[in-house]
């Protein structure tokens, strides 16, 4: 709890041995527990506002998208999907965060074994790839030899990586 302020200065109040009196420890004044009482129930007493309240200082829901799509573009996906439900914590309707956390990212992990697998391609380490992709995705050896060998004549490495994630979506 906050320590008691004199009304006049917002200097300390420290209560005298008498026990029912308190003065200001910085103009003197001095106030009886009756006083201090009365303010006191003044100050938590019910407080009616009437007409619209603008509230400074918390996020809107613009500046939250933002920020969420400035993650989610850097594919910093955990922080993107924090200021998402943020949004929805706001307005539980929002379409764009609703739309942006239906739709299955990859982890920070799993982008870079994707790159791994990607780079043992261009490499022409096929059975790695093979291997790593199996790991992955829990396919089956067969099916991740189809898919690694359905590009391991591809130039861009960018080119590879959407096909490896398409595969592992299916």
């Amino acid at each position: 709890m906050e320590a008691l302020r004199c009304q006049i200065c917002g200097g300390s109040l420290a209560m005298m041995e008498d026990t029912v009196t308190f003065i200001c420890e910085y103009c003197g004044t001095k106030y009886s527990k009756q006083v201090l009482q009365k303010i006191f129930a003044e100050i938590t007493g019910t407080v009616r506002v009437e007409g619209p309240v603008q509230v400074e200082g918390i996020a809107s829901i613009s500046s939250l998208l933002q920020r969420a799509q400035e993650y989610a573009e850097c594919h910093n996906y955990e922080k993107a999907k924090e200021y998402y439900n943020r949004v929805l914590d706001i307005s539980p309707t929002n379409e764009t965060a609703r739309q942006w956390l239906d739709t299955p990212r990859l982890s920070k992990t799993e982008q870079e074994k994707i790159a791994q697998i990607a780079d043992c391609i261009k490499k022409g380490n096929k059975l790695n790839a093979i291997k790593a992709y199996n790991y992955m995705t829990g396919k089956g050896l067969l099916e991740s030899k189809e898919i690694i060998e359905s590009i391991q004549d591809y130039e861009n490495t960018q080119e590879i990586i959407n096909v490896l994630i398409s595969g592992m979506k299916n």
